[in-house]
């Protein structure tokens, strides 16, 4: 009897995680809005809590104006999905590098990540899931992330060499990687101040050339202008 009702517990258990799951994996976007409102339509707009915007990262004012709309982009979702599809990547500590609006946090855990082993960083933040910090000077120790996305962040970099060694050095043997950038083959009319031309990094060479010891899990690169996602394992 008792091993009966031991075992209907697990049941419901199993049944109740996969609710929540599906919940979060759903509704990760509105899940993100309410933390949203509250902090920035009580007057406690996002802050920099670093005291200055780094210099090395484009774009400081457009990153702080796009917090005042709640807008999550469908785009953000796609390194996720691709680091999951990566057998043993769920059960590691994740590092979300510049993230916006909390629904990568719930869209992760979703997916598997619990609450504790996921951390974000970025320079302007309302949210207790991320730490206020430069990626080109991340506040980690060595060797601490199983896991790191980096989605749409390395091409504002000015000194995307200096981000590869950051990376490097907080990952683990055998962690990934994964990037998502944007490919603008022809951004010479836009008025954001990012790396453009040859100096944005959007291509596979590129990071092959910021990563020369790791290996290509994956790898999704447009023919011309696009979205390109690419995932790369640290040597063991």
């Amino acid at each position: 009897m008792i091993s009966l009702v031991l075992k209907f517990l697990r049941i419901i258990r199993r049944a109740l995680r996969n609710l929540r799951a599906g919940l979060l994996l759903s509704f990760a976007d509105f899940l993100g809005f309410p933390l949203w409102f509250i902090k920035t339509r009580s007057g406690t707009r996002p802050l920099d809590y670093s005291g200055s915007l780094s210099t090395a990262v484009g774009a400081p004012e457009y990153s702080r104006s796009a917090f005042s709309v709640y807008q999550p982009l469908a785009r953000t979702r796609w390194p996720l999905f691709l680091l999951t599809s990566i057998p043993g990547q769920i059960n590691g500590k994740l590092l979300v590098i510049g993230p916006r609006f909390e629904s990568e946090f719930y869209l992760a855990r979703g997916l598997g990540w619990s609450r504790r082993s996921i951390v974000g960083l970025d320079l302007l933040t309302y949210s207790s899931y991320v730490t206020v910090g430069d990626m080109h000077d991340m506040p980690f120790k060595d060797n601490v992330f199983n896991s790191i996305v980096c989605g749409w962040t390395i091409s504002y970099s000015f000194e995307p060499e200096i981000l590869a060694s950051e990376i490097v050095r907080v990952l683990r043997d055998g962690g990934i990687v994964v990037f998502g950038v944007e490919v603008a083959l022809d951004d010479s009319s836009s008025d954001i101040h990012v790396p453009k031309g040859d100096f944005r990094i959007q291509t596979r060479g590129q990071f092959e050339q910021l990563f020369p010891t790791f290996e290509i899990v994956a790898c999704f690169e447009p023919a011309g202008n696009g979205n390109m996602l690419i995932a790369m394992r640290k040597p063991s």
